[in-house]
């Protein structure tokens, strides 16, 4: 078993795990100042849950993980949907820079995945 492409494994969903941290944080800083007043609290919660929760490692991990970051992807969106008010350009333009930067980690991520599955 080849330890450096499972090191890279472990980096690479650390990194999209970092990604994710940061995006659902720039979109939390994002928020109006009036964010307490959201209708629906919980959705954060399970954000901020879901971020604490170590890296697991193993077969499941990454599926787990990429599960999770859908699922942020998600509730960023609908919490986007419920402001009635446009966002910013340079909003948007962040946003789609973060969605991008995560779906090419996710790309790297799973080519490392792969190129571990032909090394056993």
């Amino acid at each position: 078993m080849n330890s450096r492409s499972s090191n890279n494994s472990s980096a690479a969903a650390s990194a999209s795990a970092a990604a994710a941290a940061a995006a659902s944080a720039a979109a939390s800083a994002a928020e109006p100042a009036a964010a307490p007043t959201n209708t629906e609290p919980h959705l954060q919660q399970q954000q901020q849950q879901q971020q604490q929760q170590p890296q697991r490692q193993g077969e499941h991990a990454d599926e787990k993980q990429l599960l999770q970051q859908k699922q942020q992807q998600q509730q960023q969106e609908q919490q986007q949907h419920r402001k009635l008010r446009p966002m910013p350009l340079q909003q948007q333009q962040q946003q789609q820079q973060q969605k991008t930067l995560m779906q090419q980690q996710q790309q790297q991520q799973q080519n490392v995945v792969a190129s571990e599955k032909t090394f056993h």
